[in-house]
């Protein structure tokens, strides 16, 4: 009974956290509860369990909250979202799209899409479960989006009967890389943390603030007292120490060579799987609740 009173007092926290930073947007609590429970049969959390308190609590449940409102189709919660997060949308949807046109085919469609229902007949938003960040899963769904856009694009060109095949040469990239991941994963993974612990308090909640939660430098330069300059500079060095503690690492340690450490860290940049590791790394020894910003998170570089 003291478990589910816990969890009970976690559900209804959450819920004042998230109705303070968003505004209430028309969330019942007893949907809000409702979703919180689905989530943790969904991920085998028996309410019963006294980790079930905890793994609610580690939810982005501000996040969370939103999309919740979103798919229970609350015009307050959309233009929220929009607010939010349209500019990150067109800003990562240009990055990540081969041209403008492809570019406006997959931001006009995105958030239709979001709205639509799915197969169970909700927003496909629901799908949303808050394990990450909002940001974090909608790189995600727009890095599909903008694959699929790419194979519906070549499947309708017409193509002479004659012509011969033209190799993918991006197939090949993806697939060397992969190889490479497999081969030097563990490597990688053991540079990234030995990186990650030479890093001062200060340094990791600079890292979280500027590429987790997407903080100008002018907001960090505020929140430290400092000149927004002198927050670029800090950024400067810590990513040039981390760039040279990963190789020198690669190198003594695991004797990678200087092409393959290259290639490794030009991996790790295009896909961003070296900046999600490294932040998740950083912020797994941060204490919560720290202050934040709506998120807009940059790309935290270190190849």
């Amino acid at each position: 009974m003291n478990t589910t009173r816990r969890l009970d007092d976690v559900i209804a926290a959450s819920l004042q956290d998230a109705t303070a930073f968003h505004g209430d947007l028309g969330l019942t609590k007893g949907a809000w509860t409702h979703r919180l429970a689905t989530i943790l049969r969904r991920c085998g959390k028996n309410p019963d369990d006294p980790a079930a308190a905890a793994f609610a609590e580690r939810l982005h449940n501000r996040d969370l909250y939103l999309a919740t409102c979103c798919a229970e189709r609350l015009d307050s919660a959309w233009r929220r979202f929009e607010r939010l997060y349209q500019r990150h949308i067109e800003e990562l949807v240009r990055c990540l799209a081969r041209n403008a046109l492809q570019a406006l085919d997959v931001s006009e469609g995105l958030l239709v899409d979001l709205f639509l229902p799915d197969r169970t007949g909700q927003s496909r938003i629901a799908s949303y479960d808050g394990r990450s960040s909002l940001a974090t899963w909608l790189h995600v769904i727009i890095t599909h989006r903008v694959a699929n856009e790419r194979v519906r694009k070549w499947n309708t060109v017409q193509r002479p009967g004659e012509m011969p095949e033209v190799p993918d040469r991006t197939a090949v990239r993806e697939l060397e890389a992969d190889m490479r991941a497999q081969r030097y994963g563990r490597a990688i993974d053991e540079s990234l943390r030995k990186a990650c612990d030479t890093l001062s308090v200060r340094e990791r909640q600079m890292l979280i603030w500027r590429y987790e939660r997407g903080l100008l430098l002018e907001e960090i330069g505020r929140l430290l007292s400092i000149h927004p300059s002198t927050v670029c500079r800090h950024l400067d060095r810590v990513h040039a120490r981390l760039r040279k503690d990963v190789m020198t690492t690669l190198a003594e340690t695991y004797g990678i060579s200087e092409a393959a450490i290259a290639e490794c860290l030009n991996d790790m940049c295009e896909n961003r799987a070296g900046s999600v590791s490294l932040l998740r790394l950083i912020a797994d020894t941060m204490p919560r609740g720290r202050p934040g910003a709506e998120p807009s998170p940059q790309k935290l570089h270190i190849a």
